[in-house]
């Protein structure tokens, strides 16, 4: 698999967690289509950020396009880095910032933690899955 090929199931790594606010309450004042749309904003912007390598910043810093895979769950991204590098740590952080940015720009309250430390990502199946 060509997204899984340089990363390390369990490895010391950054990773972000965001939770959408209110969530309960946009899924009980909103069509299930209205709710869809929203989480659609975001999945969809997660996609074009882990496939993002061509800004200024990137070339700069030498930021592969595969440095960060995130994960979606109901209200919840998760987002982890390759491994502990400046550069995982720069990926990881350049897409908090504009997660932030676009949950904002849509009106989509949103909250979030960083940490970093051993962790264990296995994407394979959720990769293999995808790719069906």
């Amino acid at each position: 698999m060509p997204e899984l090929e340089n990363w390390k199931i369990t490895s010391e790594r950054f990773v972000a967690f965001f939770d959408i606010l209110g969530f309960k309450e946009l899924v009980a004042k909103n069509t299930h289509s209205e709710v869809l749309q929203k989480l659609g904003i975001l999945k969809t912007f997660m996609s074009k950020l882990e496939k993002a390598n061509e800004l200024e910043t990137h070339k700069k810093y030498k930021i592969e396009k595969d440095q960060t895979k995130s994960v979606t769950f109901s209200d919840s991204i998760i987002i982890f880095s390759k491994g502990a590098t400046y550069k995982d740590g720069l990926k990881l952080f350049y897409d908090c910032y504009q997660i932030l940015n676009n949950s904002l720009n849509n009106n989509i309250a949103i909250k979030g933690a960083i940490s970093f430390g051993k962790i264990t990502v296995d994407l394979s199946d959720h990769y293999s899955l995808a790719n069906r």
